[in-house]
């Protein structure tokens, strides 16, 4: 079963520009994946390309574990350890290919709890290290410390993992 631009069930649809696809292709070609499964891309009017992707059954983003809501809390949340490990490979990719993800927060980053798996999601923004900048609408108001037209550079990824990482609460120690 797919969704169409959502996020929510088995599979979901999104418009990328050209420029996205390479790096979300390197992570979901991965084994094992840093990013769903890609199982249809084709290019549609304006330049964009219609991707149909995997949703990892049971993964829900990080935000939705530790943001306090509503909701009940999501059960099995992720370590401090599990969240560093698996972004941190998926950003060594990348990175070795000359890419910076460039909007690295709790909400792009999915996990599966059942087999301890991160997921890199939502590349709109991903750039070339020291060649692209960052867009409009993006910047410091979203908590990443950049400022539109800021050139893009790998350091922002690690930055933005450290702070990710520091955003998980620490494990309750049992007496």
């Amino acid at each position: 079963m797919y969704t169409v631009l959502t996020c929510i069930g088995h599979g979901s649809t999104k418009a990328l520009r050209p420029a996205e696809m390479g790096p979300r292709r390197l992570l979901a070609e991965r084994n094992p994946p840093y990013a769903p499964a890609l199982y249809f891309c084709t290019r549609v009017l304006g330049g964009l390309y219609m991707v149909v992707m995997e949703y990892p059954s049971g993964a829900s983003s990080l935000h939705r574990f530790f943001t306090p809501s509503q909701d009940p809390p999501l059960p099995h949340p992720p370590t401090a350890d599990i969240v560093r490990q698996g972004l941190s490979k998926a950003l060594d990719i990348l990175h070795g290919k000359g890419y910076v993800f460039g909007d690295l927060c709790s909400s792009n980053v999915l996990y599966a709890p059942g087999d301890k798996r991160i997921f890199l999601v939502d590349p709109d923004h991903v750039g070339t290290d020291g060649k692209d900048k960052y867009r409009p609408c993006f910047g410091v108001n979203q908590g990443l410390g950049v400022e539109t037209w800021d050139g893009m550079k790998k350091l922002d990824d690690h930055k933005n993992l450290k702070r990710v990482v520091e955003g998980i609460p620490k494990a309750k120690v049992q007496q």
